[in-house]
């Protein structure tokens, strides 16, 4: 019975180390990518025509975006499906102000990328609560026994 014991107990701290390693690994990639996206919108919105001298460094900036946006993709909808539609969100929100389809503003743009960085730091939170807390959670009325010293 021990064995069994000790074996849900590994398990259960591998699973939340590796979730935590994961979410990790988005949180840094959808920073970047949000920031990179910020600096770059208004730089495509405004340049219209780029100069020949400036265009390797549009490719590679624009190759860099799309990387992330990929990463962030494929950790979201692997681990996180939760996070997927507001990283869609920010996504398409980029891709309607700089193309200029409708009017979406510089502001509304940070704030879809500032959501999606706090549903990650949100997330975290919740990955990283103590078990009382949750418990407290699952069990939304008091329980005689709970939190009782004897």
């Amino acid at each position: 019975m021990s064995a069994v014991f000790t074996h849900f107990l590994t398990t259960g701290v591998a699973e939340k180390n590796f979730r935590r390693d994961k979410l990790e690994q988005l949180y840094t990639a959808a920073s970047k990518y949000v920031q990179d996206s910020l600096e770059d919108a208004s730089l495509y919105r405004t340049s219209g025509q780029i100069a020949a001298s400036e265009l390797k460094d549009f490719e590679k900036r624009r190759e860099d975006h799309d990387r992330l946006f990929d990463t962030c993709h494929m950790l979201a909808n692997l681990y996180f499906p939760e996070l997927s539609a507001e990283l869609a969100t920010f996504a398409e929100h980029w891709k309607e102000f700089v193309f200029g389809t409708t009017a979406v503003s510089e502001e509304q743009l940070q704030q879809s990328g500032a959501k999606f960085i706090a549903l990650i730091v949100f997330t975290a939170y919740k990955m990283n609560r103590p078990l009382h807390l949750k418990l407290k959670d699952w069990f939304p009325r008091r329980l005689g026994w709970f939190g009782k010293r004897r």
